[in-house]
């Protein structure tokens, strides 16, 4: 239980930074950054949420649990909601990219091509000149986009059908030399 609970305070402590790094990448991308206390802790709140709700599957998931438990991962939707939904189509790429299926990948691609385009139309449309401000706004919004990537992929996928998770296979034993003694030494080492 104890590892568990390990596990839930690392996704919520990793919530909650990444809350604060893409409050950071808004202060950066806002032509007039005016934030209020409400503002900000509602963004941190929803980014710690859904820290703490990928991490308890990614937990449960690690514990051979049915994949319904995937259904934890829900909340995290909220962070699409408004303007987050700008981040949808980055983070949705960039967690294809990983796929196995070629199909995935390439839709992958395109998903952040998008994003990308999505980028290039909202610096168009701003009255605002690109600045390296806005440019290091736009690299820490898809650093993040990468961070909430990398913990969708781990807290969805991996799952099989019987409800465990997979693991990976275990290393053949290695054959037997003959001499009795160099075998136990190797068996005792690896």
């Amino acid at each position: 239980m104890g590892a568990l609970f390990r596990h839930l305070g690392a996704g919520l402590a990793l919530g909650l930074a990444l809350g604060l790094v893409a409050r950071g990448f808004m202060a950066l991308l806002a032509e007039d950054p005016e934030f209020t206390w409400a503002g900000t802790g509602f963004i941190v709140g929803v980014f710690a949420v859904a820290g703490l709700c990928l991490a308890a599957a990614h937990a449960l998931k690690l514990r051979g649990r049915s994949r319904w438990w995937k259904l934890l991962t829900l909340p995290s939707l909220v962070l699409f909601f408004g303007p987050g939904m700008f981040l949808a189509p980055g983070v949705l790429g960039l967690a294809l990219l990983g796929a196995r299926s070629r199909w995935l990948r390439a839709l992958g691609v395109l998903a952040f091509v998008g994003f990308l385009a999505l980028i290039v139309v909202e610096t168009a449309g701003s009255e605002e000149s690109l600045t390296l401000r806005t440019i290091a706004g736009f690299i820490v919004m898809t650093a993040c986009c990468g961070a909430l990537a990398v913990a969708a992929r781990e807290a969805l996928s991996g799952w099989t059908s019987d409800g465990h998770a997979a693991r990976s296979p275990q290393p053949a034993p290695r054959p037997a030399t003959g001499n009795h003694r160099h075998d136990l030494e190797v068996r005792a080492a690896g």
